[in-house]
């Protein structure tokens, strides 16, 4: 079975039955949205907003943990954001870490660390 999703919505990760969405179209006009969807139905398990000054990067997970980063939106040069662990399960964050830079990418999760590429070189969280 297909679950479709709205043209703003970009898949971030998928679990045996969730699916981690970045949704949101103009990041100066509209609020991001971390969200996850069931699987199989495109329910709504839970959801994360942002204001409109802030963007969050395609989600990623490991375990029982979606990974996500936030930062000012693009209207704010250089300003540094933060790495944000939330529940799988439930959606509630359970871990803020502040980045020293921009983020520029995605987290990456392998072998209990946590990777992002920022404007000036990589920073790992283990």
């Amino acid at each position: 079975m297909a679950t479709e999703l709205d043209a703003d919505a970009f898949v971030g990760a998928v679990t045996n039955s969730t699916v981690l969405v970045r949704e949101g179209t103009d990041l100066d006009r509209e609020p991001d949205a971390l969200v996850a969807r069931d699987a199989a139905t495109g329910r709504v398990r839970w959801q994360v907003t942002t204001d409109e000054r802030t963007e969050f990067t395609l989600p990623t997970s490991a375990g029982d943990a979606a990974f996500v980063c936030r930062t000012p939106s693009h209207t704010s040069v250089d300003a540094p954001g933060t790495l944000e662990r939330y529940d799988l399960a439930t959606g509630e964050r359970t871990a803020t870490v502040p980045t020293a830079d921009e983020w520029v990418s995605a987290p990456v999760v392998g072998d209990g660390y946590v990777a992002i590429s920022t404007d000036r070189g990589l920073q790992v969280f283990g």
